[in-house]
């Protein structure tokens, strides 16, 4: 089978890494997704599992639109029979990014009328057995079933958070992108609400991100799966890979919210917390006791001056040459690129992914010490 799993636009490598390692298949990169083979019990468990997807299921079509007719061309050719009956109930969800002179409400309406003309069901967003998924960027089109039922991106550890939290997906980026191996130590100076660390934890020790809300995943409930005993399935194995986390931040609250995240996600034991300011990072650690740093700097934004960022810039820079390792690698996310590289002069630049946020420009950067 033919199947797909979405990613935050720009970490596409990462999610592809990740279905190497969950389901050792090869990926096919596209622009906010990757397409490979695999049998649909093993969809199932990426689902559970990835920490970089935002969904995944059965790819039954891909093809290129130049407007609202195209795409209404395209989607007859589409056979919804393998997953749709008379009797199913379905619904249908559109992730669309680009200009088009048709909104996600035309498609959702347009493949409704179509899988029902073509294969029967019934259209009920409340409680539908079966999603169907539409993905559009700019030409690009395809459409699938999604297994998981819902933006898996969202985590239920995210209770106590912070103006500027990131998504699970994109913290669990930055520390595959930091190259952190086993028994090795982590750190995140500016913490927030503690994405980094638990994302890093989750890692470690083979914990799903769905461990404590399973029961929101799709493919629990459609027919076809009616007889798999997921609770052999969907097991979290110990992946041998501890790693030491350090989560530091100079707010105690700020500590105080990610602590409380990480005892809802079931690994506060694995992760250190510390309230600890910038200028005192080479006070708090040794030299060169750090193997990584994984961390999203302080935003510019309504209650972050430029100059209060770029300090921030200037401190977090020193002190990593002080606490890095030779060979270190730094994993950075920044929406003041060019403020940020003239503090950088002591590492070299690896990396740089540009991450699409609606209407945000982010960076991730990866720096090496020299």
């Amino acid at each position: 089978m033919k199947a797909f799993a979405t990613a935050d636009f720009g970490i596409e490598e990462v999610t592809a890494l990740e279905v190497k390692e969950v389901l050792d298949k090869e990926c096919e990169q596209g622009r906010g997704h990757v397409v490979f083979e695999s049998e649909e019990i093993d969809v199932c468990k990426l689902c559970y599992k990835g920490q970089s997807v935002r969904r995944a299921g059965a790819l039954l079509s891909s093809f290129n639109i130049t407007d609202l007719a195209s795409f209404e061309s395209n989607l007859g050719k589409v056979d919804f029979s393998g997953f749709i009956k008379r009797d199913t109930v379905f619904s249908v969800t559109c992730q669309r990014t680009g200009k088009h002179d048709f909104n996600s409400s035309d498609v959702i309406r347009i493949t409704g009328n179509q899988v029902r003309g073509s294969a029967g069901g019934m259209l009920d967003f409340r409680s539908p057995e079966v999603h169907v998924f539409v993905f559009i960027h700019d030409k690009e089109c395809f459409v699938g079933i999604d297994f998981g039922g819902e933006d898996l991106s969202k985590r239920e550890y995210k209770i106590f958070s912070n103006p500027q939290s990131i998504r699970g997906t994109l913290a669990y980026a930055l520390v595959r992108l930091s190259g952190i191996k086993q028994e090795e130590v982590l750190l995140d100076p500016f913490c927030k609400s503690g994405e980094v660390g638990i994302e890093a934890a989750l890692y470690s020790t083979g914990i799903s991100p769905n461990h404590y809300d399973k029961d929101k995943l799709a493919f629990l409930t459609m027919d076809r799966f009616a007889d798999v005993e997921f609770d052999k399935v969907l097991v979290e194995e110990d992946p041998s890979r501890e790693i030491k986390i350090l989560c530091f931040d100079s707010h105690l609250r700020n500590v105080a919210a990610a602590k409380k995240n990480a005892k809802i996600a079931g690994v506060v034991k694995s992760i250190d917390f510390s309230r600890t300011d910038p200028d005192w990072l080479d006070i708090k650690l040794e030299e060169g006791k750090v193997d990584a740093i994984a961390t999203s700097m302080p935003m510019l934004g309504k209650h972050k001056s430029e100059h209060f960022v770029e300090k921030l810039m200037r401190i977090f820079f020193e002190k990593a040459e002080h606490l890095l390792k030779k060979g270190g690698a730094i994993s950075v996310l920044t929406n003041k690129k060019e403020a940020l590289l003239p503090h950088a002069s002591a590492f070299g630049l690896e990396k740089e992914l540009q991450l699409a946020l609606g209407e945000s420009i982010l960076h991730l950067l990866v720096f090496r010490k020299l």
